[in-house]
C-alpha cells in the first residue's frame, strides 16, 4: 500500500471515528446539544481536525445522516436480493425498515434536523451530495422489486 492510500484510509478511519463519537454524543446528550469541541474532545483530536473534516456543525449532521442511510441501505439491499418472490421481498423491506428503527432511533430525528432549510442550506454541496447519493439506493432498489412484480403479474 502506497502512502497516498495509507492516508486516505486514515483519513477515513478518523472521519468514522468522529462520527461515531458524535453519534453517542448524540444518544447521551440529545441531538440539540451536539457540540463539536466535545466531539474533538471525545476523539483526542484538536477541533481544528474534526473541522478539517467537516466544515461546519451541519456538515457533521448531514454526514451522519447520510452515514446511517448507508446503513440501511444494507438491510435494504439484503432484503431485495433474498431468494423469494417479490411479496415477500416487499415484506421484507418493511422488516428491514423496522430493524434499522430499533437498530438507530435517532436516524429519523437527525434526518429531519439535517433535511431542514437552515442545516441543509448551510451544509457544503460535497456533504449535500454525498447525502442524496447515500439513499439514492433505497428508491433503486424498491423500484426494482416493483418492476419485477409487474412482469411477473403479481401486481397488476
Amino acid at each position: 500500500m502506497g502512502t497516498r492510500e495509507r492516508r486516505q484510509r486514515e483519513v477515513a478511519e478518523r472521519e468514522k471515528r468522529f462520527l461515531d463519537a458524535a453519534r453517542e454524543l448524540i444518544r447521551h446528550d440529545g441531538l440539540l446539544n451536539l457540540q463539536m469541541a466535545r466531539v474533538a474532545e471525545k476523539c483526542d483530536y484538536a477541533v481544528g481536525t474534526l473541522y478539517q473534516h467537516f466544515g461546519s456543525k451541519e456538515d457533521l449532521l448531514v454526514a451522519l445522516a447520510a452515514d446511517n442511510q448507508e446503513h440501511r441501505v444494507e438491510l435494504f439491499r439484503r432484503a431485495g436480493e433474498w431468494k423469494a418472490g417479490t411479496r415477500d421481498r416487499m415484506m421484507a423491506i418493511a422488516v428491514a425498515d423496522l430493524m434499522f428503527v430499533h437498530l438507530y432511533p435517532e436516524h429519523f430525528r437527525l434526518a429531519q434536523l439535517a433535511f431542514t432549510e437552515i442545516v441543509w442550506g448551510a451544509a457544503s454541496p460535497e456533504r449535500r451530495q454525498m447525502a442524496l447519493e447515500a439513499g439514492e439506493p433505497l428508491a433503486r432498489i424498491c423500484d426494482g422489486i416493483v418492476e419485477e412484480a409487474l412482469r411477473r403479474g403479481d401486481l397488476e
